[in-house]
């Protein structure tokens, strides 16, 4: 199956080429070449057009393209916003022949914050390499205070051209300016830690608690969610299971979202083989005591839930939370087919014991799945705060190319008529270049209502 980065399946890979002739259609690494990519960054309106005061020299408005490396398959794979409208984007490229962690701050308008970002001379963008292995970038956030706090995956192959191997996590943490913050992690500004057997191809996800800990999750290809804390100058916090909560979910596992609710407690949504299915993956669902880690037994069986959809293959790749009701919003795939290369985008709604909404999706049933005709991809999710309507970004393909997709709904589930230049629901666009392949990989809200989606292109 395929999206921003292929999934696994057991053991064994099946890479659906949503690329549209492309090796593979996400990530960079020493052992697959990729076609040549860029960051991409689009800012929509809040009825879907595109923001025109939104650009910099050489792109089109509403869209900024940074090269990082023009050789190179450079890729942002998660997106904050801080408190001045800045951007910050973050993913990953290749120096040296290694994947390294590469964060780029933009002003609200677009440009290159050449100035206050980074040392003089790299133009905006950090690059930062993570021990002798590769580094990706897949999540970030910024404290109440600026600073900037991303969380890698590690990899290191168990061969020189394999794509299994031995996953970790990285959180790094960046003063406003772009330099590593030596208050943290010892004073390398980095803190690092094994997650077990895993791919090339995996994540790792984040979440700030209100006291400042810090919250990295990720999973092993043996079917374990692994979620650690450290404190907020990047120890472990003991308190939390001894630093380390291991939680079994199956034979195989993809790795998981992570979301805060209002009492603390913390959500994680990703996939599992051997729950319900012996055979396909289903989303699954956890959630924890935000105190010390523990299982939360009130909620689903034992503290999971496993929702099946169509006794097809699918998966979570996002969580959020409604702060208002503390409802579960996941997105990801449904009826993934790897030999038709087809797969759909899933919304699932839950209620804050983990049952599905009836008041949300097609049939009362919680659940949206939508086939917009290709190998389709949700990747994020956002909640716009003042409506409660809900934004997922994503990328389809079709014959010609792959195409970067945002999509909003109504509270309830719905295509939202508002937003779309057809009044659909939906933002379709294709690659503009350097590349042939386009995606939306993270998405946010700005407080105007504005979207901002970033990826690759």
């Amino acid at each position: 199956m395929n999206e921003k980065k292929p999934r696994r399946l057991g053991t064994i890979f099946l890479i659906v080429l949503a690329c549209a002739g492309a090796v593979a259609c996400a990530k960079s690494s020493t052992v697959t070449p990729q076609v040549p990519t860029a960051f991409a960054t689009m800012r929509l309106n809040p009825n879907g057009t595109l923001d025109t005061t939104f650009s910099s020299a050489g792109a089109s408005p509403g869209l900024v393209i940074t090269d990082l490396d023009p050789a190179q398959f450079d890729f942002a794979t998660a997106v904050a916003l801080q408190s001045d409208s800045s951007i910050i984007a973050a993913g990953q490229t290749v120096v040296n022949g290694q994947g390294v962690v590469a964060v780029v701050r933009y002003s609200a308008s677009g440009i290159l914050d050449t100035m206050g970002f980074g040392t003089a001379g790299t133009g905006g963008i950090v690059r930062t390499p993570v021990g002798s292995g590769d580094a990706e970038a897949t999540a970030v956030a910024v404290q109440s205070d600026g600073k900037i706090v991303v969380a890698a995956i590690t990899f290191i192959a168990s061969s020189p051209s394999s794509m299994t191997g031995t996953t970790g996590f990285a959180l790094l943490r960046y003063n406003a300016d772009g330099r590593l913050d030596n208050g943290f992690g010892g004073g390398s500004g980095i803190v690092t830690g094994p997650i077990g057997t895993g791919t090339v191809q995996d994540t790792a996800s984040l979440a700030l608690q209100s006291d400042g800990k810090i919250i990295v999750a990720g999973a092993t290809s043996s079917g374990s969610f692994v979620l650690s804390r450290f404190m907020p100058d990047g120890t472990s916090d003991a308190t939390f299971g001894g630093g380390t909560v291991t939680t079994a979910v199956g034979a195989a596992s993809i790795p998981p979202a992570v979301a805060l609710q209002p009492d603390g407690n913390i959500v994680v949504a990703g996939g599992a083989v051997g729950t319900l299915s012996t055979t396909n993956f289903d989303v699954v669902l956890v959630r924890y005591d935000g105190t010390n880690g523990s299982l939360d037994t009130t909620f689903g069986n034992g503290g999971i839930v496993t929702t099946d959809i169509g006794l097809s293959v699918n998966y979570a790749n996002a969580v959020a939370v409604q702060p208002v009701d503390s409802k579960i919003v996941v997105v990801g795939h449904a009826n993934v087919n790897s030999d038709a290369g087809t797969s759909d985008i899933a919304v699932l709604r839950y209620k804050p014991d983990g049952t599905l909404d009836t008041t949300f999706g097609t049939n009362s049933s919680g659940i949206v799945v939508q086939d917009l005709g290709g190998f389709d991809n949700a990747f994020s999710v956002a909640l716009q705060p003042l409506d409660g309507r809900i934004v997922v970004a994503g990328n389809s393909n079709n014959t010609f190319a792959v195409n970067l997709v945002v999509l909003r709904y109504n509270p309830g589930g719905t295509p939202d008529a508002t937003f779309g230049p057809t009044g659909n629901g939906q933002v379709i666009s294709g690659p503009i270049g350097p590349s042939n392949v386009t995606s939306a990989n993270a998405i946010a809200v700005q407080a105007d209502g504005k979207i901002v989606a970033v990826g690759y292109d």
